[in-house]
């Protein structure tokens, strides 16, 4: 999989020099384009000045926002385009927890991430609201439209977003009569079409708040009348499974009404507030609708898996589980042959037990059984007489699971020494529950004064009870999408 970073620009190179170095400091490589609109200012010099780290593109003659994406995704070649404003910038792991979680749910199209919303000093005025359940999860296709009807499926500004180079063509790009108003939004309806929405609850974008932005130069009657454009387009696109849960369009657009006279309300223009929220103030369809929108935005997160208002949103932790209870062909493969191995160890038959686990060690099923606690008692605590055969198993299988860390060098992980301290001290800890002195004694001797074992031991023991809120075990199963 091959990320190109597309930064748009025109006339700003202070803030674009911010938004290049985000895109080349990135902890996984991948390509950067810049596509500029024709800038007055130094930006064409800056940006040939950085030689092949660059692919630069100069519209030439100024054609605005949206044809200048257009041609910064033309002039790509990455699978997947993150899409980036010059005033904006990424977090150094941005594409790469972007590319694990597409890893995960090969069939999206289009990926959103949390931002923060920061001024020009960078202090951090906001972040967007988690949306939807745990780090990860994704909307099937079906279900995408008739939540963006109903404010349930909110994609953000184009910092947030990346999608399929493949899906945007199809869609035929950014609409230039939309031009900075909204014409990401109508992006966002046109790529959902060919596949899966995902989402991640991590801060990975930063998005500038400042009075030189675009939208601020567009009226909240301007927007409001693009938003009612959007909704139409959206309206068409309702899957035959939702036609009969949507609200009509007028009442759509009473709500939007509504929605925009609040904004200028906010904002203290009290004309256009007027103007919007009078013509719809007795309507009650719109009224629920923005309190249902309303409430959804705040309870997304604390909802989990579970149908809302028909919408299925599924927690990428949970997706390898069917949605009907039955376990996949393949997860049940790879329990059998833990199982398998698991039995061999104990047979003392250590080859045939390590031929049977190494090939599954590459396939998610198996980074994701390792996080459920029922195939933990079930595979790998072997209940083993005497526990230094287990502490051996053990202590053989961390270290392939370390090579395989290593080589896709995840960190931050502990040395293999220390992570052998704390299996013997976690096995030894097991022969002294079960009154078994002298193999305890054996295994905790080299272990019982290692600071490192006994801190992985308690982390170790945090997450099993779910107490820790570093999210390891979560990171795990992220670990098994680019094995």
């Amino acid at each position: 999989m091959k990320f190109s970073i597309v930064i748009s620009t025109y006339n700003r190179l202070s803030l674009l020099k911010r938004a290049i170095d985000s895109a080349l400091n990135q902890t996984v490589p991948c390509e950067v384009v810049v596509a500029d609109d024709c800038s007055p200012d130094d930006t064409q010099t800056y940006v040939e000045s950085l030689g092949e780290q660059v692919i630069y593109h100069r519209n030439a003659v100024n054609s605005g926002h949206s044809a200048t994406v257009n041609a910064g995704v033309e002039a790509a070649s990455g699978d997947w385009i993150k899409f980036v404003d010059d005033d904006d910038y990424l977090a150094p792991n941005c594409i790469e927890e972007m590319m694990e979680a597409i890893a995960l749910r090969p069939q999206a199209v289009i990926c959103s991430c949390q931002a923060a919303q920061v001024d020009l000093e960078e202090k951090v005025l906001s972040i967007t609201r988690k949306s939807g359940p745990g780090k990860i999860f994704y909307i099937p296709q079906e279900d995408i439209h008739y939540g963006m009807l109903l404010e349930l499926v909110p994609f953000g500004t184009p910092i947030q977003v990346a999608c399929k180079r493949d899906a945007f063509i199809q869609s035929q790009g950014w609409d230039s009569s939309l031009d900075a108003n909204c014409d990401d939004i109508n992006s966002w309806v046109k790529i959902s079409q060919f596949g899966d929405a995902l989402f991640i609850n991590e801060r990975l974008a930063y998005r500038t708040v400042w009075p030189g932005a675009y939208n601020k130069k567009i009226s909240l009657t301007k927007r409001l009348e693009t938003n009612l454009l959007i909704k139409s387009q959206i309206y068409e696109r309702v899957t035959e499974k939702h036609q009969q849960e949507i609200p009509n369009m007028e009442e759509v657009e009473s709500y939007l009404s509504i929605h925009w006279g609040l904004s200028a309300l906010k904002q203290k223009k009290i004309v256009d507030a007027i103007k919007m929220v009078v013509p719809n103030m007795l309507s009650f369809f719109g009224w629920k609708l923005f309190v249902q929108a309303q409430f959804h935005r705040r309870h997304l997160d604390r909802l989990t898996n579970s149908p809302i208002e028909n919408l299925r949103v599924n927690n990428i932790q949970s997706s390898f589980l069917k949605t009907d209870g039955r376990e996949p062909l393949k997860l049940l493969q790879a329990k059998t042959k833990i199982r398998a191995s698991r039995l061999a160890w104990q047979q003392g038959k250590f080859i045939v037990g390590t031929q049977l686990i190494l090939p599954i060690l590459a396939q998610p099923q198996f980074w994701y059984l390792l996080t459920e606690s029922t195939t933990l008692n079930q595979g790998f605590k072997f209940s083993l007489d005497p526990p230094e055969q287990a502490d051996d198993a053990s202590v053989y299988l961390k270290q392939k699971f370390y090579k395989v860390l290593q080589r896709n060098k995840r960190s931050p992980i502990p040395e293999l020494a220390e992570v052998q301290d704390y299996l013997r001290l976690h096995w030894g800890i097991i022969a002294l529950k079960e009154g078994k002195l002298k193999q305890a004694y054996s295994l905790l001797r080299p272990s019982l004064l290692s600071p490192a074992a006994w801190t992985i031991f308690l982390n170790a023991f945090k997450d099993r009870l779910g107490l820790s809120n570093n999210g390891k075990v979560r990171k795990i199963v992220l670990v098994k999408s680019s094995i």
